[in-house]
């Protein structure tokens, strides 16, 4: 006669198995993945020169093209990953000398202190700057850091890269689950030991 917490142990046993393969499938093809976009990217190297793709190119302030969160729900914990797209992003206004100042931009002459004029034009020259880094942070598309002409070995390096990605965030997934799982298989079998004993 089989008990519920028996019944469970054997699907847990059943899903623990399902999880292994699936991460197992998981890594085979997060490896393969991340292998093409390295291939692709030394074939563009080759075809373009080894200086004209390489790090020299990179901005000197970048921004990650996927962010990652965590949220814990009654399903248990999950990472989930958010794609920047160009769209998405919003840049900050930079002001240039050929832009009418507003309000909130213009500066205000007091009459009588000279002392302090020279001191808010420092600071808003500080806070244009700080708004220009901001600005220039903000996510772009790595192929136009290569020019505009790219090869395609690039954009499917960029492809290979960006799938690689998604799947080492379900590979996370599943490791999660994993762990959940050997966990209720482990507090199961203390049960079940208990219920022997009993």
């Amino acid at each position: 006669m089989t008990t519920p917490v028996v019944d469970r142990l054997d699907s847990i046993a059943l899903e623990l198995l399902d999880v292994l393969v699936a991460i197992h499938l998981c890594r085979k093809g997060a490896h393969k993945l991340l292998e093409n976009g390295h291939l692709s990217l030394s074939q563009a190297r080759y075809s373009r020169g080894v200086k004209s793709v390489s790090s020299l190119q990179f901005p000197s302030e970048m921004s990650a093209a996927a962010t990652t969160s965590v949220h814990n729900d009654e399903n248990g914990i999950q990472i989930m990953l958010h794609q920047m797209t160009t769209e998405s992003v919003t840049l900050t206004p930079n002001l240039t000398e050929s832009d009418p100042p507003t309000e909130d931009t213009q500066l205000r002459h007091r009459k009588g202190h000279a002392k302090e004029t020279r001191v808010e034009t420092v600071s808003a020259k500080k806070e244009a700057k700080k708004e220009e880094k901001v600005a220039r942070a903000t996510y772009s598309d790595p192929l136009k850091w290569f020019g505009v002409l790219v090869p395609l070995s690039l954009r499917s390096a960029k492809k290979s890269f960006s799938e690689g990605v998604e799947m080492i965030v379900e590979l996370a997934n599943l490791q999660i689950k994993l762990e959940c799982l050997r966990t209720e298989y482990g507090q199961l079998l203390k049960k079940k030991a208990e219920m022997k004993g009993d």
